[in-house]
């Protein structure tokens, strides 16, 4: 049997699906602001870079238990 590949992208694109990406698309934002923030222990980091990364973290960590339930319930 045949599936077209339009079925196959549609599946693809739900809810819990986009949510992930989202979460993934974030890493490249938190992870240096991180490392710049903290600077590694040395000198002066930027507390404001921390606070906007953990602050990110938590909506990421909100976007997976929202991911979750949906995939879970439906």
């Amino acid at each position: 049997m045949v599936v077209s590949s339009k079925t196959n992208d549609l599946r693809f694109w739900t809810t819990p699906n986009i949510l992930t990406l989202v979460r993934l698309g974030m890493l490249p934002i938190i992870v240096p602001m991180l490392l710049i923030g903290w600077n590694g222990g040395v000198g002066e980091g930027d507390a404001r870079l921390l606070l906007v990364a953990f602050i990110l973290s938590c909506f990421a960590e909100m976007t997976d238990l929202t991911d979750g339930f949906i995939a879970r319930t439906t």
